[in-house]
C-alpha cells in the first residue's frame, strides 16, 4: 500500500512538472521570455533523459573536430553541482581556472575540468546563466570564438542555437517514457521534433532496436547517427607511479566510480579480467569521502576510476597514495557524424 501511495504521489508531481515544462516552453515561444543570440555559430548538445548519454565525450569530440577544421570553439556549460552560484562565472583553460568573477575558491566541476584537460587551450566557460557567462567572457577576452558549444543545452531555451544535437542512449533511448520525478525524462519524447540531429550513443549489435528507431523516426525528421562507446587502455594518472597492473594484471584493485551508469564500468573491468576487491560508488557528480576511501582500499594494489571522477577532485587520488588508473572512453566514429552534419 505504501509503495502505491508513493507512486501516486510521484505521478502527481510528474504532472506538475509537465505543466511547468509546458508553461516555460510557451513563455519562450510567445516571447514572454526573451531569447538571445550569441555572435557566431551555436551548437547545442543535449538530451531528453537525465544523465548517462555521454554528453561530455561528444562535446569533446565535437570541439576537436571544429579545431581540425580551423575554427575556434568555446564550450558553455552549467557546471552542475560544481558549487557555482547563479551569478558566478568562471573560465577553465588547460585544467585550471583562468579567470572568475568570484575570486579564489575551489569548485568541483568534474565534466568541465575533464573537457578543459582534453581540449588544449579551448575556453570552458562555466555559468548557470549561460548567455550572461558568454557576454562576460567576451568582455574580458580578446579572442572571439567562431563556435559556441552549448553543453547540456537542449532545455536551455534562453540561448538561440544554429544546430540542436540530441543524444539518445541506444539501449534505453527514452528510458521508461515517464517524466520526472516518476521517470527519467526531462520532457516528453515529442520534444525530439525540435532536434536537428539525433545521435544514438552507446550503440551495440542489437541496439538501438528497429522498433525504437521506428518510434523516433515517427516523432522526428532529423537525421539519425550511431556512435558506439569503447573503453581504452587503463592509464596511470602519473608516470611517477609504479605500473602495478602491467607487472601483475590480476592484482587486486578498488574501483571508485560516480557516474550515471557505474555498472557499465564495473562490467567492463570484469570482462577484461581485472580482479576487483572493492567498489566504491557515489551518486553522479558526488565527491568521494576521503576517509571512507582510504579504509576501503586498504590491501588493494591499485585504484581504477573514470576521467570524470578523477577530475572532480584530483587531490583525493593523490592523497590515497597508491597507483591510480583512469579508464578512458573512446568515440571513434563521432567525427564521421560531425562531418556529415556541420
Amino acid at each position: 500500500m505504501q509503495k502505491i501511495l508513493i507512486r501516486f504521489f510521484l505521478w502527481c508531481l510528474s504532472w506538475v512538472y509537465m505543466l511547468a515544462v509546458f508553461v516555460r516552453k510557451l513563455s519562450y515561444k510567445t516571447r514572454l521570455k526573451k531569447t538571445y543570440q550569441l555572435p557566431g555559430i551555436t551548437i547545442s548538445v543535449g538530451n531528453i533523459a537525465v544523465g548517462g548519454t555521454g554528453k561530455s565525450p561528444i562535446v569533446i569530440e565535437l570541439a576537436r573536430y571544429l579545431i581540425e577544421q580551423g575554427h575556434r570553439p568555446a564550450v558553455l556549460t552549467r557546471g552542475y553541482k560544481s558549487g557555482i552560484k547563479p551569478e558566478e562565472f568562471a573560465i577553465l583553460r588547460n585544467g585550471s581556472i583562468q579567470n572568475s568573477n568570484f575570486g579564489i575558491r575551489n569548485i568541483y566541476a568534474d565534466e568541465a575540468m575533464m573537457q578543459s584537460k582534453e581540449l588544449f587551450d579551448v575556453p570552458i566557460i562555466i555559468g548557470r546563466r549561460r548567455y550572461q557567462a558568454a557576454m562576460w567572457y567576451l568582455d574580458i577576452c580578446k579572442e572571439k570564438p567562431t563556435h559556441w558549444i552549448l553543453d547540456d543545452g537542449f532545455q536551455h531555451l534562453q540561448v538561440q542555437r544554429s544546430v540542436d544535437i540530441v543524444l539518445l542512449d541506444a539501449v534505453e533511448p527514452l528510458s521508461d517514457e515517464k517524466l520526472l520525478p516518476l521517470g527519467h525524462l526531462r520532457e516528453s519524447k515529442k520534444a525530439l521534433c525540435r532536434a536537428d540531429v539525433i545521435i544514438f550513443t552507446r550503440c551495440k549489435k542489437s541496439f538501438p532496436s528497429d522498433v525504437m528507431m521506428a518510434e523516433v523516426k515517427n516523432i522526428s525528421q532529423a537525421p539519425l547517427f550511431f556512435v558506439p562507446f569503447e573503453y581504452g587502455e587503463l592509464s596511470l594518472i602519473s608516470l611517477d607511479q609504479y605500473d602495478v597492473l602491467k607487472q601483475n594484471p590480476r592484482a587486486e584493485i578498488a574501483v571508485l566510480v560516480g557516474v550515471a551508469k557505474p555498472d557499465e564500468v564495473i562490467d567492463y573491468l570484469v570482462a577484461i579480467g581485472k580482479n576487483i576487491r572493492h567498489v566504491i560508488k557515489v551518486s553522479d557528480h558526488q565527491r568521494f569521502p576521503l576517509l571512507a576511501v582510504k579504509e576501503r582500499i586498504a590491501g588493494c594494489s591499485a585504484v581504477v576510476t573514470t576521467a570524470k571522477d578523477y577530475w572532480r577532485e584530483p587531490e583525493i587520488f593523490h592523497k590515497i597514495n597508491i597507483p591510480t588508473y583512469i579508464l578512458p572512453l573512446s568515440l571513434k566514429t563521432a567525427k564521421l557524424c560531425f562531418s556529415s552534419i556541420l
